[in-house]
């Protein structure tokens, strides 16, 4: 399955392949922030800055998606309605349709792609749904410096959500955009 470890671990073995050598400066940008704080809790030595730009808190999500949690049934079902529940959020992000017919083009063909699917399913029952608040207070406790941006009219991650993230890590520099 996809988990923060999984993730964690992969962005691990790439800084590895590609010979960053740390500390690094870390920016990720919504689930990528979630999965950059993950990173930064395991390998603190390795961050010497980290940027988190609208990270996901689990606190965004609608409460009728939570039936995608149920074992066997939730796949059988985020099989049948995920298009539908991306339509409907991509409607929202995107007010010209072009760019909504661009991206549905693109979505389809991902679509297909062997294991892609249970993929985006995989990454949302175990990461997306999960409150993660607690890795942000855990975040302030290292010596690295913490940026957060977070644009006001974001219409995935919204803004309020940058309260949470803020009460957790109260040293860090804020930039609402």
């Amino acid at each position: 399955p996809y988990t923060e470890n999984s993730f964690v671990e992969q962005l691990d073995e790439l800084i590895t392949k590609l010979s960053i050598h740390p500390p690094i400066y870390l920016v990720g940008f919504s689930l990528g922030g979630n999965i950059a704080c993950h990173f930064a809790l395991r390998f603190a030595n390795k961050i010497k800055k980290i940027c988190l730009i609208s990270p996901t808190t689990g606190n965004h999500l609608p409460k009728a998606l939570k039936i995608f949690q149920i074992p066997i049934l939730g796949y059988i079902l985020f099989s049948i309605f995920s298009e539908k529940v991306m339509q409907n959020g991509i409607e929202r992000i995107f007010s010209n349709p072009e760019e909504q017919s661009v991206f549905f083009i693109k979505w389809n063909q991902q679509m297909q792609l062997k294991g892609y699917k249970y993929a985006l399913f995989s990454t949302y029952r175990n990461i997306l749904y999960k409150k993660s608040d607690y890795i942000y207070k855990h975040l302030a406790n290292h010596d690295f410096d913490v940026y957060l941006i977070w644009g006001t009219g974001d219409k995935i991650v919204p803004f309020k959500n940058s309260e949470i993230i803020r009460n957790s890590l109260e040293k860090c520099v804020f930039f609402s955009i």
